[in-house]
């Protein structure tokens, strides 16, 4: 039966019950349909993207994982920028998080307190990266059993210094035959 497609308007074989010519058109005459219906329902459009994007993360954490480097390593202070400004929108969740981070590990929470306690008493001094030289540095911890025993590093390789880490542990337990976890930003 030839009949014209809805979307561009040229005739095809239609087999079944098909409205389009082609599967481009499909698409096309899909995500139409999905930009009427969120202009329709914005409230409910966002839900349904949200939850669709965190089931999409869910799926594929090593992906998902993957796409927040290349975006961090594009521009760097743009996405500083963004959770900076999510963390100052989020207050309630940003402590929630907190406090499941300090309940889950207690003696890191330990030996950060030590050390904000010590600078606060003037007991320890800040110093700059020790690998850069950047003034504004924190403090990482090579052992938390030895809380005031810290590296002073700025952000850039105070993150660098955990990904290292974090290589290293997946690597030793993909060694020792252990399952090998995927880190999700």
């Amino acid at each position: 039966m030839i009949k014209p497609c809805i979307v561009c308007g040229i005739d095809f074989d239609a087999k079944r019950s098909a409205k389009c010519c082609s599967d481009a058109c499909s698409r096309r005459r899909q995500q139409e349909h999905e930009r009427n219906w969120r202009e329709r329902h914005p409230e409910k459009s966002r839900e349904k993207t949200r939850r669709s994007v965190r089931q999409w993360h869910e799926r594929h954490p090593e992906r998902y994982r993957e796409q927040n480097e290349r975006r961090y390593r594009a521009n760097p202070g743009k996405a500083i920028a963004q959770i900076e400004a999510w963390k100052d929108g989020n207050p309630d969740k940003v402590r929630a998080a907190a406090r499941r981070w300090g309940e889950s590990n207690p003696d890191k929470k330990a030996a950060h307190l030590a050390v904000r306690n010590a600078i606060t008493r003037g007991e320890l001094v800040r110093l700059p990266c020790s690998v850069c030289g950047a003034g504004d540095a924190h403090a990482h911890h090579p052992d938390h059993s030895k809380p005031l025993d810290v590296m002073w590093l700025c952000r850039e390789h105070h993150t660098a210094e955990h990904a290292r880490i974090a290589n290293q542990r997946r690597a030793e337990r993909a060694k020792a035959g252990q399952p090998v976890m995927a880190q999700t930003a």
